[in-house]
């Protein structure tokens, strides 16, 4: 039952893309649209503003809880290398910018398919894979070779797209979409214009999208009519990433196509910056469709457009789908906000509570004085959907004035007690502390849950005489929020707590308690969290919708790291042995942050462990022992792609000059991500022996090894790299000139002023700001950064 991430999109307005749910933790704002899981990779979605409200909008909204805490060190590694190992992809370590390729099948492989066989297989024996009778060897063999951007495996890819299996097709379109090219780009869009399965045709738009080549509009325009509604929502993000080629053909379908092009197209154009799109999107106010008349209102409101003021306002008082009237009342305000306040006080008198709902939410939006008197009438509303709402919009008009917000306190409706608990935490006022702590003590247990959140929020360590209360309290529910909070605010008060927690049966909140002693960082819970490095009971790392199970003895180890109590060294290295690999993982990292030389030979000789080498070579890179140099060295030769590439950031933390030799080699190495790792470590180490191989592997074809030898070149800071970074900072494509930018402003020589004050005027805003940056630092002054429209 682990959590998986959710990605969402832009927020359009409260009325149609959040839906207002009570949960036993209180609001949850619930994103329209569909999230495509591991077909996208890491990339957020838009929503879908134009779908009709769900039942679920019908409810009395509240403040949420978050469904899990933070990942941090150890743990957020675990997280990072367990999703690659799951889907047979990707770099060794976090932070490496690798994403499992689009279409990606993260089951478990069969055992005719092992994960450690397969990355150490060459290229030839990953090429006969191809044609086993086993589809999971097959869809493996596919991903591996898509990973390593294997060129020769281009044919024998395109031809297993006429594979019976839809999870190897799936694996084949991912994997072309790392290969790029013509070919590439043109067997991508036969699968997404034939394929019969629609998960193959969605992961076929979306690698269109990574690989943004013109050739592409054809099929795209097309598959804006697909049966399928992810597919037309994914083609016509495929087009937008294209760029200004993109609109005519997406306006095009906005004025001649049928709804479900129409709906698709207004997808694409509003992810578009282009004075183009506003006529078209204005137009497609009177559609036909209600659901494009919503999307297109969406999008206007997001533009600011200010010629949709006066049809939206029609929409919003008409007699319009309900849906379509409240995505219109809730882009008023983005609009014109002060022309919408007097006809947004009308529209509280609807006898929709949903209609007044998102009304007196708007005229929070507005955030203009003159709409106080309404939302405060909307206070004694009849629906408690509606209250909460005028809660909410009080908090934003006015967060100096808190007296509403003290009285919704004592609303009858939990729902409404909720979002005034949070709107209090948010104005910021002395007087909410104490209305804050009094929540702690409310029957309902959803807000007294808001009530724990929102202490931890305000920071005011007042809290913690109730949190302990509610800690000795026999409401078990808000155990493990409690222990969090008091984990958050750091008091040493409540360790003495806390420690006793560590023996409590339920696994979870031992695990809290762990958790929450290590940040509050007392020396008493030293001995306590030793003994229980052994624990295996569960818990769960995350932070909103994304966790990880993880160990009793894992929290332990990582708090004893954050401590910093060399006491726990000899114990920690014991953990090392233990068969539990999350304690072995938490326990190695532990011993990195200690920094305590004892752990040096332990670790190196955990570099042979299948499930615990990442950690036992990075903690390795932080002691920065030279006995570490030669056993680091063996793993930046190993078979395995993962060791290597695990070497490689090691040897760049070590920052032993010995190593460049070795690591240069690994800048031919056949893995993507080892080839990137090592330009990074050289970067690190700052040896300029390195300059002229990392100017070489400029031409590299993966785009993250070009992005990983550009960001390098500007750590070593040697001016015979300022000619190829000026050229990338001109012609690069994707997020290369921003990084040449950064590295010419690192360099800081002055041939590059002219370069970046060109930059100044780009249409890429990260690129402007990089480059006004730059300037800064090569000239001493601030420059201003404009672009061409």
């Amino acid at each position: 039952m682990k959590r998986e991430a959710r990605r969402s999109g832009g927020i359009t307005g409260l009325a149609v893309l959040l839906s207002l749910v009570v949960t036993g933790g209180g609001l949850v704002l619930l994103m329209k649209g569909s999230a495509r899981g591991g077909q996208q990779g890491h990339r957020g979605r838009s929503s879908d503003p134009g779908a009709p409200a769900t039942a679920g909008h019908q409810e009395p909204p509240g403040v949420g809880r978050h469904a899990g805490r933070a990942l941090e060190g150890a743990r957020a590694e675990r997280h990072f290398l367990s999703t690659q190992r799951a889907s047979g992809a990707g770099p060794v370590g976090p932070g490496s910018g690798a994403a499992p390729a689009p279409g990606a099948d993260t089951r478990a492989p069969s055992p005719a398919v092992a994960a450690d066989a397969i990355r150490t297989e060459s290229v030839p024996s990953l090429l006969a894979r191809l044609s086993s009778p086993d589809a999971e060897s097959r869809r493996a063999a596919a991903m591996e070779l898509g990973d390593r951007e294997e060129a020769r495996a281009l044919d024998p890819l395109i031809r297993l797209l006429s594979d019976p299996e839809a999870r190897v097709r799936g694996a084949a379109v991912g994997a072309l979409a790392r290969l790029r090219g013509p070919e590439a780009v043109d067997a991508l869009t036969r699968a997404l214009a034939a394929d019969a399965d629609l998960e193959v045709r969605r992961t076929a738009a979306n690698s269109l999208e990574q690989l943004r080549n013109p050739r592409a509009i054809p099929a795209l325009i097309a598959a804006l009519m697909d049966e399928d509604e992810m597919v037309r929502h994914s083609a016509a993000l495929a087009l937008a990433s294209l760029g200004p080629p993109a609109v005519d053909p997406l306006i095009a379908a906005l004025r001649d196509g049928d709804e479900r092009a129409q709906a698709a197209a207004v997808a694409g154009l509003r992810r578009l910056d282009d004075p183009r799109r506003a006529q078209p999107l204005l137009e497609a106010l009177k559609a036909a469709s209600p659901r494009v008349r919503a999307r297109a209102a969406a999008a206007l409101g997001e533009m600011k457009e200010p010629r949709a003021f006066e049809p939206l306002l029609a929409m919003a008082a008409g007699n319009a789908v309900e849906y379509v009237r409240r995505q219109a009342i809730s882009m008023l305000p983005c609009v014109d906000p002060e022309r919408s306040v007097d006809p947004l006080v009308s529209v509280l008198k609807d006898p929709s509570r949903h209609v007044r709902g998102d009304a007196v939410y708007a005229l929070g939006q507005t955030k203009i004085p003159r709409a106080l008197p309404a939302v405060k009438g909307a206070l004694k509303d009849e629906s408690d959907q509606v209250r909460a709402m005028a809660v909410i919009a009080l908090g934003q008009i006015d967060k100096g004035r808190i007296a509403p917000l003290l009285a919704a306190l004592d609303d009858p409706s939990a729902s409404v007690r909720r979002v005034a608990v949070g709107a209090l935490a948010s104005s910021g006022h002395p007087d909410a502390v104490p209305a804050v702590l009094g929540a702690l003590r409310d029957p309902d247990s959803s807000v007294s849950s808001a009530a724990v959140e929102a202490a931890v929020r305000i920071g005011d360590r007042r809290a913690v005489p109730p949190l302990l209360g509610l800690l000795n309290g026999t409401d078990q529910r808000v155990h493990p929020e409690v222990i969090h909070a008091l984990g958050k605010l750091g008091d040493p008060r409540a360790a003495s707590s806390l420690i006793p927690l560590l023996k409590d049966p339920d696994p979870l909140t031992r695990y809290r308690a762990a958790e929450a002693l290590g940040r509050i960082g007392s020396r008493e819970a030293v001995g306590p969290l030793i003994a229980v490095l052994g624990d295996t009971g569960k818990g769960w790392a995350g932070e909103g919708c994304i966790a990880q199970e993880d160990t009793v003895g894992g929290a332990a180890a990582t708090a004893l790291g954050k401590m910093g109590d060399t006491r726990a060294v000899e114990p920690l290295i014991g953990a090392l042995s233990h068969e539990e690999p999350t304690i072995r993982q938490a326990a190695a990292a532990a011993l990195g942050v200690l920094g305590d030389r004892r752990a040096v030979e332990p670790l190196i000789r955990l570099l042979g462990d299948t499930e615990t080498f990442y950690w036992a070579a990075t903690a390795l890179g932080k002691l920065r022992d030279p006995r570490a140099l030669k056993p680091l060295l063996a793993l930046a030769a190993h078979a395995d792609r993962r060791r290597r590439s695990a070497a490689a950031t090691a040897l760049g933390e070590l920052g032993d000059a010995r190593a460049v030799g070795a690591i240069l080699a690994r800048l031919a190495d056949s893995d993507v991500y080892v080839r990137a790792h090592a330009a990074t470590a050289l970067g690190k180490i700052g040896d300029r022996r390195a300059t002229e191989p990392l100017l070489a592997a400029l031409a590299d074809p993966s785009d993250y090894v070009q992005q990983s030898t550009v960001m390098a070149l500007g750590d070593l800071r040697n001016a015979r790299a300022v000619p190829a970074l000026v050229e990338i900072l001109q012609h690069g494509r994707s997020f290369l000139p921003q990084h040449a930018a950064e590295a010419l402003g690192k360099i800081g020589d002055r041939r590059a002023v002219g370069a970046l004050k060109d930059a100044l005027t780009s249409e890429d805003p990260r690129l402007r700001a990089s480059a006004a940056q730059a300037l800064k630092a090569i000239t001493g002054r601030d420059a201003e950064a404009r672009p061409t429209r």
